[in-house]
């Protein structure tokens, strides 16, 4: 019996899991030594442990507990380290089954006990019941590939992270990394996704604003390769930066010195004038850190997205960097106006930013200053962002936001520190942005904070010492390359032509979905009329339809991204159609898959209608600004209307 189910079952998790199955059939499962509770339940002892995957004296009782304790509030996703012999299913049935959109999720990262679970019928139960999922990870290194899945499959759900109980005993620190790093994925995708639901206004208003002064500013790209072996120290504003300010106040005549964000803030306080800041900052804080710092001619790598009041507000000169950071618009424009794209590396803020920019400016060494990603002594920053920079204990520990919660990690010098789960991955892609350039030393001067592998850690004197040592006027270079790097031929005229052309082509895109809208209200009426019997193939208009929005320039580089990532918000949605007991006939299925195409047409509909009224308002107060908009005005809002 324990063998045909587990054949049974094999074949059912290849169909779910191909890349698992085979390694499930090949484990030897037999540290895992079958037993019973007290209660005549299933379990099983790992004898290389000694310890029972569930409780030696009842494991309904165990898992009916676990449930009861455990609050899921308005959470319609439960992930649970552990899939043991699948007990939790039990348990949390009722409420599973209350709502389809409602799903339990296991993680094992245990080969033998998905093993031991195919011999049992829970583990058909698990395999077979549709808003149940099984997933495998041997290492949480490994575990990238289906995090991303889960959070993006899961995207914008309220989620919930539990483990079996006696994973959340014997592996707690397992437990504990796999949580954090799912609530922040999860957190970091929801509030990018979120952005895209907003139709991106915020986004395009920066981008549109900013366009059009782009004519003012200077391409970031001409100074490329200008800096071949000159040093560069990258600042940020963490509180160590505070012990290594001296050093930084005489070194500029020997490195570039680049700085973003709070870090300008940080040394123009304490009289260190920087080479470069940078921007990227898309929201209104950005412009109160610009204009309360005292680096007045700073030179300012920036993108479009960055928070057009504070662009306004740069007072140095503003050096365009190609790209906008998940938004196709950028190339369309930089291609129409024969801006020489190159790619530049964003990583988590700004302070990446500034880094791959030093390497494409030809830096050798990268220095960092001021990278704790730590509360150092407790500090948030250093003197002169904020006026009390200190943390309390007990407000970084008991955040209500999981993702905000500090936990305890070793710094590198062996003294524990609280940080972030945020500042441990922007480590860990500032490590693997250096094994990705290995042509390029790069240090890490830090002297305090979490580090990076794989990255050495100096004490900055002894880094000045080595690598700094040739002096040169370094301020009087900077300004010479700027001013090599004018905008050829992109004038607040060609600027003006290429915003009516895409203005002209949204306009377009916004009346194709118009019509899609209404064929779908025929395809609707003639499901209806047949009960479901007719097929939902697209009507002719809708064909050319949605070949003319696809062609559509606007569509291309502005609503692509839109669709892709509404699409795999339903994603989710049309898996549902398909298992909901609400929808009981075939009629309720189909006018449920309209429903959805509804829902993406009307969501493309408004992001190009979004687009549309953030251009008229960009426009206007351009005009107001007192610059000249009668190529843009002379038709472009009289023809809408």
């Amino acid at each position: 019996m324990t063998q045909s189910l587990l054949k049974r079952n094999l074949a059912l998790l290849q169909k779910i899991l191909p890349e698992v199955a085979p390694q499930v059939a090949e484990c030897d499962p037999s540290s895992l030594v079958w037993c019973e509770t007290r209660q005549g339940e299933r379990n099983v002892i790992d004898t290389s442990t000694g310890k029972a995957l569930h409780s030696t004296y009842s494991a309904v009782k165990e898992a009916d507990r676990w449930w009861q304790n455990f609050p899921m509030d308005d959470a319609s996703i439960l992930y649970v380290y552990g899939v043991g012999l699948g007990y939790a299913l039990d348990a949390v049935r009722s409420w599973l089954e209350a709502a389809a959109g409602r799903y339990l999720v296991f993680l094992e990262d245990d080969i033998r006990v998905i093993r031991r679970l195919l011999e049992t019928e829970r583990g058909t139960q698990i395999l077979q019941h549709k808003q149940v999922q099984l997933h495998h990870y041997a290492t949480l290194e490994a575990a990238e590939s289906m995090v991303h899945w889960l959070t993006w499959y899961f995207i914008q759900q309220q989620m919930e992270v539990s483990a079996l109980p006696c994973y959340e005993r014997e592996r707690s620190k397992n437990y504990q990394a796999l949580r954090r790093w799912l609530v922040h994925e999860a957190v970091e995708r929801n509030a990018m996704v979120s952005e895209y639901m907003r139709h991106g206004a915020s986004f395009f208003h920066n981008y549109y604003a900013n366009m059009l002064r782009i004519h003012e500013s200077y391409r970031g790209n001409a100074l490329f390769n200008k800096f071949e072996k000159v040093p560069a120290i990258i600042c940020g504003a963490g509180p160590s930066l505070n012990a290594n300010i001296p050093l930084l106040k005489d070194i500029g005549r020997r490195a570039l010195i680049f700085a973003g964000g709070s870090s300008v803030n940080a040394l123009s306080s304490a009289g260190v004038a920087p080479h470069f800041g940078g921007g990227i900052d898309p929201n209104p804080p950005q412009l109160e850190r610009l204009v309360s710092n005292q680096a007045y001619e700073l030179p300012y790598f920036y993108r479009g997205r960055m928070y057009h009041l504070a662009f306004q507000a740069i007072r140095g000169s503003r050096l365009h960097i190609t790209g906008a950071g998940g938004y196709p618009v950028a190339e369309w424009f930089e291609q129409r106006l024969g801006i020489e794209d190159v790619d530049v590396e964003e990583g988590h803020n700004v302070i990446n930013f500034l880094m791959d920019i030093a390497r494409h400016l030809g830096c050798d060494p990268i220095i960092f200053v001021g990278m704790d990603l730590a509360y150092t002594d407790m500090q948030a920053y250093a003197d002169g962002v904020v006026v009390d920079s200190r943390v309390k204990e007990e407000s970084i520990l008991s955040s209500c936001d999981l993702d905000s919660n500090a936990f305890p990690r070793l710094d590198i010098n062996g003294t524990p520190v609280y940080t972030l789960w945020k500042w441990v991955t922007e480590s860990q892609w500032v490590s693997e942005w250096a094994e990705q350039h290995p042509e390029v030393t790069v240090i890490n001067a830090t002297g305090g904070g979490i580090g990076f592998k794989g990255i050495p850690n100096v004490d900055l004197k002894k880094v000045l010492e080595q690598y700094c040592r040739t002096e040169s006027d370094l301020r009087a270079r900077v300004s010479a390359e700027i001013q090599n790097g004018a905008m050829p031929g992109v004038t607040a005229d060609t600027v003006l032509v290429a915003m009516k052309a895409i203005y002209t082509s949204v306009s377009a895109c916004i009346d194709h979905c118009k019509g899609l809208l209404e064929e779908l209200n025929i395809v609707e009426e003639r499901v209806k009329k047949k009960r479901g019997q007719a097929c939902m193939e697209a009507t002719p208009r809708a064909e050319k339809l949605e070949a003319a929005l696809s062609a559509e320039p606007a569509f291309d580089c502005i609503l692509s991204i839109f669709n892709d990532v509404y699409s795999k918000v339903l994603n989710r949605e049309l898996h549902q159609v398909k298992h909901d007991k609400a929808l009981s006939s075939e009629l309720e299925r189909q006018l449920q898959r309209i429903a959805i195409n509804r829902k993406k047409f009307s969501f493309l509909r408004d992001t190009a209608r979004t687009n549309q009224e953030v251009i008229d308002k960009v426009i206007a107060d351009y005009e107001r600004d007192g610059y000249e908009t009668d190529i843009f005005t002379s038709e472009s809002i009289a023809e809408r209307k």
